[in-house]
């Protein structure tokens, strides 16, 4: 199931050990920490295709504040 963010997060630092727990509970941040790690250690070589690979994982995303607001009215969701 692929869900959307409309509402950015709050900014909090993590350390390995919670980033280490998250994955544990969820596979796919897992998944997605394991992309992360191809991609910071690609060569430049490789680095297009392990963006590629990483863009393909992630969920689609909204672009401007335009298309939240417009996805919100839709939906009913108050953004305020």
């Amino acid at each position: 199931m692929k869900v959307k963010f409309y509402i950015p997060a709050k900014y909090k630092d993590l350390d390995f050990k919670t980033i280490d727990k998250l994955c544990k509970i969820n596979k796919d941040f897992e998944k997605f920490i394991e992309q992360i790690e191809k991609l910071m250690t690609a060569s430049d070589k490789y680095y297009r295709s392990t963006e590629k690979e990483l863009e393909e994982f992630c969920d689609e995303y909204f672009l401007n504040d335009t298309e939240i607001e417009e996805y919100c009215r839709q939906r009913f969701i108050p953004n305020n």
